[in-house]
Parts: structure tokens; sequence; C-alpha cells
């Protein structure tokens, strides 16, 4: 590491990811390293070799001694297996081997920083370190029944170590969304704010099988949630959003949601034969969900608005 690496703010050591001190929040915290995202196939792919920590957890992702985004997650795990599989999307797309669709992996002028800087890091042979450590408890969580990470209590602990280490500028952590609290995913008004944040899907005629009266499938789950006036459905905004998932009995409604959200390309590969292999529209929804359970969408969606 040159002098110049060495002097910049998000500069970190073990050592100091092992007492980590915010006075300003009465905290100490003390991560650990749980694992790493690595190359495979001479850096044209990579894959996520992560210890699992659940609940509230905080964790630091590092590029040769450098603090590039403090996070927050109710699965480390599933997280990181997303960002596995953003990088490996974007590594098969700048090699020609990218089958999907997803406008935010076939366009490049869409990337954030984490979409240009990452797969780079793995193209040139390097490890992303993931450290982390649990914020809380659920007796201890400021929303128990949730205990997802993202009360304010853990969102302040993420916000102070990226402003201290300058992530933002010096990293790929993305800048504080004044709309956070419009992305509270379990319910019906969360889920709403993050689809109508997709990219629309291309039109198709009205009246084409599985589209309603709609020309789109975005436009279809918007009518459905009753986001519109003159929608067809009226749902309260602070319904659940995992009730009105798990009833949707159209096919393309779910894969369109799934793929748009950027739900890892295993689960999606997996998610597919579902809807196919039964003989009704039932069947084949519920196929679908038992391979991507509302859980990892709404993850998907958070990491869709995270990036």
């Amino acid at each position: 590491m040159s002098t110049r690496e060495r002097s910049l703010p998000n500069t970190i050591t073990p050592e100091l990811l092992a007492s980590l001190h915010l006075p300003e929040l009465d905290r100490r915290l003390s991560l650990k390293r749980a694992g790493w995202i690595q190359p495979t196939s001479a850096g044209s792919a990579c894959e996520a070799l992560v210890d699992d920590v659940a609940g509230c957890v905080l964790y630091c992702e590092i590029v040769d001694g450098h603090a590039m985004k403090f996070g927050t997650a109710s699965s480390l795990r599933d997280r990181h297996a997303l960002n596995r599989g953003t990088i490996n999307n974007i590594l098969a797309f700048q090699d020609g081997r990218y089958l999907g669709t997803n406008r935010k992996i076939t366009d490049p002028s869409t990337y954030d920083k984490y979409k240009r800087q990452a797969p780079q890091v793995i193209r040139s042979g390097r490890k992303i370190e993931i450290w982390a450590a649990s914020l809380s408890s659920q007796v201890e969580c400021q929303n128990p029944l949730k205990f997802n990470a993202q009360c304010t209590a853990c969102r302040s602990v993420e916000g102070a170590l990226n402003s201290r280490f300058k992530t933002i500028e010096h990293g790929w952590a993305a800048r504080p969304n004044s709309l956070n609290s419009r992305f509270d995913l379990d319910t019906v008004a969360g889920l709403t704010h993050a689809i109508s944040a997709l990219e629309p899907d291309p039109e198709v005629p009205q009246g084409t099988q599985g589209y309603s009266r709609f020309t789109t499938q975005r436009g279809h789950w918007l009518g459905w949630l009753g986001f519109k006036s003159g929608g067809l459905y009226k749902r309260s905004p602070e319904g659940r959003a995992s009730v009105v998932y798990n009833r949707i009995v159209e096919p393309k409604m779910l894969l369109w949601l799934i793929e748009a959200a950027g739900v890892d390309s295993g689960l999606f590969s997996q998610a597919k034969p579902g809807a196919s292999a039964a003989s009704t529209l039932g069947g084949q929804s519920k196929a679908i969900r038992q391979a991507v359970p509302y859980s990892k969408v709404a993850d998907a969606l958070r990491s869709h608005r995270a990036n």
C-alpha cells in the first residue's frame, strides 16, 4: 500500500474493526472477519464464502485495506448472495454471456459505484473482504417483530460509520436516501413505492394474456396494489406486502418482479420452471413462491434502492 493509500480516510485495519467506538451513539462494536467474495474462473466470475449472521447485522466491505461501505442487513449471507449475483451478471454481460434483459445490468449508464467498481475488483483477481457484527438481540431491537436492521438505531450506526470513513467519497457507499421511510417493504405502501421506482417493462397490446387490462407488468402491479386512482384493487397502505405477494395467481407478474428487483439469478432460474410445471395459474404461482419467497424479493428491492 502506497503512502497516499495509507492516508486515505477509509483506510481500516483489523484492530480498528475489532474496537469501533461511536461516542455520539454511545456504541462500542467489535466486527470480525465473516468471509469474502472472491474471484473464480480467472476473474470472470466470483463466489461468496460468508458466515451467516442473522437478525440486525452491521457489515463492512473492504478492498485492499480500505472500507468501501458499511451496511446493515437482516441476513449477512443472503445480502452477499445478492451482491455475488449482481457482480456475476455484470461480468457475464461484459463478456457477452448474459442472457437476461434486466436494464440495470445491460445498460452501464445506470450503474452506481458498486456496479462499476466491484466487478473490476473481481476481474483484477482481488477479494472483497466481509467483516460483520450483530447490532442487537431481538429483545433489544427497536422493532423486534421485524428484526431486520432497518430501524432508526441500526441505520444510525451505518450512517455514522460511512460518514466517519468517508466511504461515500472514497468507497462505494450510496448517499442516504431521504425516502427511506417510504421503503418499509413489509407494507403495501413500501412495496408500491419500490415497484414504482423500477424500470418499466416493454409495453404489450392491451388484452395480452397475463396482463389483465394493463400493458406492462409494472403497471399491472401498481394497479393491483391500488397505487393510482381508479386502480382495480383498493388496499390499506399499512397492509402486509407479503400477503399481497402470496395471493398473486399470475406467474408473469411474479416472474417480472423477481427479475426486475434483481433477485439472485440462481433463484430466478429455479423459479422459472415452476411457471410451466403446474397445470393451473395458482399452482404455477405457488411453485414460483416456493423458489423465491417474498423475503428474498424484499431484500433485493432494498439492495436495488441502496444501489
